[in-house]
């Protein structure tokens, strides 16, 4: 299983920010992947206030073992030093709207997987994550993936470029940890990347 890193907000209301690292927590379990939640463990033992700039280089190194940082909530300080850290050394970030998240502390998948929602103009549909064999290296990936003149979505100056794409947006649109997206309105499939959604093939 993938070992992911929860983001979320810990100073302020502690009590609150922990129960909801319990959920995100929990979500990504029911999302069959490995949550390491620094909230939940090092505040047992380490002082925030005293040992912040400790606690910060403990985050970073656990967060170098992790696939993906997943991010949940508005982004405070810390959480911005993380996702710093994840753009710096290209690690995955995957962004979540905590207002859609209903069930993560229920023992059932959340339905957020099956909900079309809408980007740029067209619907997309989570699909399935990438299977190991699809992305073992650059050069296996980039055989499954080419660009979508038609589609148009990119970050980069291009003739065939329609429409503004950000990654970060999209994932945030999609409440997903999938990888795969099929669009409704011509049924192909899509995995967003950093700076272009590209057709998977």
């Amino acid at each position: 299983m993938k070992m992911v890193y929860i983001c979320s907000a810990y100073r302020g209301d502690i009590e609150y920010n922990v129960k909801k690292a319990k959920e995100y927590s929990r979500f990504a379990i029911d999302n069959e992947v490995i949550p390491i939640t620094p909230h939940l463990l090092f505040p047992q033992f380490m002082d925030e206030k005293t040992e912040r700039g400790l606690v910060m280089s403990i985050d970073l190194t656990v967060l170098s073992k992790c696939e993906e940082l997943w991010v949940f909530g508005n982004i405070t300080t810390g959480m911005r030093e993380e996702i710093n850290y994840a753009e710096k050394n290209k690690i995955s970030i995957k962004y979540f709207d905590t207002n859609v998240l209903k069930n993560v502390n229920n023992k059932i998948k959340s339905n957020i997987e099956n909900t079309i929602f809408e980007y740029n103009g067209y619907h997309f549909k989570p699909e399935r994550k990438l299977r190991k064999d699809e992305t073992k290296d650059i050069c296996t990936f980039s055989k499954h993936i080419k660009s979508d003149t038609e589609l148009g979505m990119c970050d980069y100056e291009v003739y065939w470029k329609k429409c503004n794409y950000s990654w970060k947006k999209f994932y945030e649109a999609s409440c997903s940890c999938l990888d795969v997206f099929r669009c409704i309105e011509n049924r192909k499939l899509y995995v967003p990347c950093e700076h272009e959604l590209f057709e998977f093939i």
